[in-house]
């Protein structure tokens, strides 16, 4: 009997240090109890151990106050991407969809607002659907804009159920801050890191008049609330793409001493003036202008600090600068032909620029007329853009007049004969129309490819107010100028057709 006993012993100890060596193998390292997916140990600050779940923690409910703070978040955003330096989307798109569905769940089942309900639906659905289809072109992208400003001036609910509850409130003009919004979110779909985009807007004065004691733009800088200002509104060009060029027609420097012989004249801005151009995507301004020298190499030289330290390039009116791209390198050269009578040759310069590996050569001529009316391109510019172009030049333009000039197109590459005033602090009479001019690059099989161009037009706000973006009916107008200033077969020649701009004008 007490060998039988001992044997079934012996078989129950045999058994469980056989179960041990099986779990030993399958948790190698593990030598205390086996924790399961549902339950991991912890010590405690009493050194006992305690058992934590590690299912996930169901989510707060929706509340009424849970509405609201998502629709100031989203207007929030909205008004981010509209007129701020930073147009990042992605991540706040696909919450703020999913916190929009949520709260649009809430309305209709706990406060029975159908209403609110389907319009948070509207905004959730506009978000996913950018995410998972991007906009294409600029014809899709004005199609569609003008679908959604439509749909929530429809949908939008007219009050709410509880005064707990605030709706997210947009202008939803064909100019307003939301299409600014979408429109940053479309240039970045589009310059997608494999597209290099070149922007050309024309003459920048952002300063006072050393006359004016009331420093009109320095208020107005200052009581703007845009770290952007006055170009804020056009960050959703300038600061989307890969290169924003602009000209600077005056310092910036704390110098309140002009040069000898600029007093009565003289215009100059503060060196913070800088950051704002770079919060709205200027990226390189070429120093030309007639208030460049006011304030002699003293001037010259605190501009260029202030804008290096801001981040951006200065170059002079004769001057080279390359940045790389995804395209390869790409090269801006300017060149002052003021007082030049014939063709200007810049042929050695351009050459150099290739021979030292650039994939893209823009020319950037500075030239004052005497006529200083639309329509004023001659002849020594014409034959220096071509010339240009013929020594391999990919891009030319000309900063030249006050008013918009022609554009032409001299062996499938353009020549922008001015772009305008792109704002101007020291103008008194209402906005003028300016352009932006926008030629994308692509690499295809190691070769760089121009793209068709795009041109955004520009109310410059004369002084009074910042420059805004026209996209709306006011847009063809500016289209039409430039049509038919490019229609000057006397020195133009090939002037682009208006079927070959794109150009975005929203309509509701």
């Amino acid at each position: 009997m007490r060998s039988k006993l001992l044997s079934v012993v012996f078989c129950v100890l045999a058994f469980a240090m056989t179960m041990v060596f099986v779990v030993n193998i399958i948790n190698p390292g593990q030598s205390g109890p086996v924790e399961t997916k549902e339950t991991l140990s912890t010590e405690v600050p009493d050194g006992t151990s305690a058992v934590l779940p590690t299912a996930e923690q169901p989510e707060p409910a929706v509340t009424a106050q849970t509405v609201t703070r998502t629709s100031k978040e989203l207007e929030d955003m909205v008004k981010r991407l509209a007129y701020s330096s930073d147009k990042s989307y992605i991540s706040e798109f696909g919450r703020l969809a999913k916190n929009l569905k949520d709260c649009a769940g809430f309305l209709s089942e706990t406060l029975s607002d159908s209403d609110g309900s389907a319009y948070l639906t509207l905004i959730s659905n506009t978000l996913s659907q950018i995410l998972s289809t991007p906009f294409a072109d600029n014809s899709s992208f004005q199609v569609r804009m003008a679908q959604l400003l439509n749909d929530i001036d429809v949908t939008c609910p007219p009050t709410s159920p509880s005064e707990d509850v605030v709706y997210p409130k947009f202008d939803t003009s064909p100019g307003g801050e939301l299409t600014l919004a979408m429109l940053s979110v479309y240039r970045q779909q589009i310059n997608d890191g494999k597209v290099f985009t070149v922007s050309v807007g024309g003459k920048l004065t952002v300063g006072d008049a050393v006359t004016d004691v009331s420093s009109p733009f320095e208020a107005a800088y200052a009581s703007s609330g845009d770290d952007a200002y006055p170009l804020g509104s056009l960050s959703p060009l300038l600061s989307t793409d890969g290169l924003s060029i602009c000209s600077l027609s005056n310092v910036l420097t704390d110098n309140l001493t002009p040069a000898q012989g600029q007093g009565f004249s003289a215009v100059r801005g503060k060196p913070a003036y800088a950051r704002a151009l770079r919060n709205a995507g200027i990226d390189l301004v070429v120093l030309a202008g007639s208030h460049v020298n006011d304030y002699g190499d003293e001037g010259i030289a605190d501009t260029q600090t202030a804008l290096n330290d801001a981040g951006l390039i200065m170059q002079t009116a004769s001057g080279s600068s390359s940045i790389e791209s995804p395209v390869g390198k790409v090269t801006v050269l300017s060149f002052d032909i003021d007082g030049t009578s014939g063709t200007f040759n810049s042929k050695d310069a351009v050459t150099q620029a290739k021979n030292e590996g650039a994939a893209v050569v823009i020319v950037v001529f500075k030239r004052t007329t005497t006529d200083k009316q639309p329509n004023a391109v001659d002849g020594v510019m014409t034959k220096s853009g071509r010339a240009a172009i013929d020594n391999g030049a990919d891009l030319v333009v000309f900063f030249t007049q006050d008013a918009i000039q022609g554009i032409s197109v001299y062996k499938d590459r353009y020549i922008v004969y001015s772009p305008a005033v792109l704002y101007d602090s020291t103008q008194t009479a209402e906005g003028t129309g300016s352009f932006i001019f926008q030629q994308s690059f692509t690499l295809n099989g190691g070769a760089v490819s121009a793209s068709k161009l795009s041109i955004t037009p520009v109310n410059n706000g004369g002084g009074k107010e910042a420059a805004k973006l026209l996209v709306d009916s006011s847009a063809e107008a500016v289209i039409d100028q430039i049509v038919a200033f490019s229609d000057n077969r006397k020195y133009i020649g090939d002037g682009i057709a208006r079927i070959a701009i794109d150009f975005i004008v929203i309509k509701k």
